[in-house]
């Protein structure tokens, strides 16, 4: 929901996933996305442990101009929250897609539709992440993953479009606490095509708001 947004501006309680890494609890999580003040869309994320890591489902739906879309996605993370899977169902414009990521060593491959393509774990990128092109869940686990990979630069992947791009952290990036973030929430500044921001809590890394000021776009978590 949130990087079918985003892509566009890049073309014109504490619970351990294992031993010393911390990520956003089991369980369910709603957000909503709203772009100038109108809802445009709201996403369903179940996070499972699994024997070998974690499991990341999401179900989200977008109403924009250029019509309605639904997703169902899943990510798998290991027990480092090193992506190790992903797969996605779309339903846009009355067309439907899927698309799988399958990881290597360094790199993984990027199946969209009929198209396939390898990406290479690119310049000092420790980690791939996936931002993709009809959900939030990517966005949900990213201060998690960022935590993991000691906030060094990541390569993207959008599995829904076939393709990949970097951000990285902006350090010391000091900004204005929105009125509805709690107090105890810290943002991470990540700098890209479309810089944006995310609030969480650093104890559990529940992720509360994201901001991408450039689309004026921003996605709230949900009582």
């Amino acid at each position: 929901m949130l990087a079918l947004i985003l892509i566009a501006a890049l073309d014109s309680a504490p619970h351990s996933a294992a031993a010393g890494l911390s990520a956003p609890g089991p369980g369910t999580y709603h957000y909503k996305a709203y772009m100038k003040n109108k809802e445009v869309g709201n996403s369903t994320i179940t996070i499972v442990r699994t024997a070998t890591g974690t499991k990341v489902d999401e179900r989200s739906s977008v109403d924009l101009s250029a019509g309605d879309s639904r997703a169902q996605t899943s990510m798998l993370f290991d027990d480092k929250l090193m992506l190790a899977g992903y797969h996605g169902h779309y339903e846009i414009a009355e067309q439907t897609m899927d698309a799988n990521v399958a990881l290597a060593d360094r790199s993984a491959t990027v199946t969209a539709g009929k198209d396939k393509k390898t990406v290479l774990l690119g310049g000092t990128s420790k980690g791939f992440i996936v931002l993709d092109a009809a959900m939030v869940a990517g966005f949900v686990m990213l201060p998690a993953q960022m935590h993991a990979l000691g906030n060094g630069d990541t390569t993207v992947l959008v599995p829904g479009t076939g393709e990949s791009s970097f951000i990285d952290v902006i350090p010391d990036n000091k900004i204005a606490r929105p009125a509805d973030v709690p107090a105890t929430d810290v943002s991470m500044s990540f700098a890209g095509p479309s810089p944006f921001v995310e609030w969480y809590d650093p104890q559990t890394f529940v992720v509360d708001e994201i901001v991408i000021p450039g689309q004026d776009l921003i996605v709230k978590r949900q009582p």
